[in-house]
């Protein structure tokens, strides 16, 4: 959630922290227990049990004993179905993608903005080539990938100025990561002595 959307009191939290649990799983993942969905959302784990507990009620999650580990359940099978039917140009993608992938020996993607990450939707590996990549339904960043920079220049208006916090806030923390570095390294003082 970008803080935006939590303003507006059309905003339903609750709702949004059960989506950003189903969003915690990758299609690599063998489950997720609360411990895990709680690290990859930053949600507290009292309110991942909570939330996990409704969405296995509600067929959106299942395991199968009281210590098992999460894993989606029917109710969002057919979610990802019926997702999965509406996009329909993908169909018509699918030889196309699957060539330039064979012919370049690289990952082909499609991509969407998720929040302040680029989320994969569909992949084609090549032909032959171990499968090392990565999956549907992981994020990466907008800054450090090609598909953000690909996505920044066609980013719509309505989004483009949300891009571009992200993109700053991205850049900032980056900034300041090198910074703290340099300065644990000793670099730092070095620059200052030479300026």
């Amino acid at each position: 959630m970008t803080g935006h959307e939590e303003k507006d009191r059309r905003f339903a939290t609750t709702l949004a922290r059960g989506l950003q649990v189903l969003r915690a799983f990758r299609a690599s993942d063998d489950g997720l227990g609360n411990q895990e969905i709680s690290q990859r959302t930053g949600i507290p784990k009292s309110t991942v049990s909570r939330l996990t507990f409704t969405l296995q009620q509600l067929g959106y999650l299942s395991h199968a004993r009281r210590h098992d580990r999460y894993r989606f359940g029917p109710a969002a099978l057919a979610l990802g179905n019926i997702a999965s039917a509406s996009v329909s140009f993908i169909e018509a993608a699918n030889p196309m993608m699957q060539q330039l992938a064979d012919e370049t020996g690289t990952l082909a993607l499609l991509a969407v903005l998720d929040e302040n990450k680029m989320l994969l939707t569909k992949t084609w590996r090549p032909k032959g080539v171990p499968a090392i990549w990565l999956e549907v339904g992981h994020r990466i960043p907008i800054t450090g990938s090609s598909s953000g920079h690909a996505y920044l220049p066609v980013c719509p208006i309505r989004s483009s100025s949300r891009c571009v916090s992200v993109c700053m806030g991205v850049m900032r923390a980056s900034l300041l990561r090198t910074w703290r570095l340099f300065e644990q390294r000793g670099t730092l003082s070095c620059w200052r002595k030479a300026l």
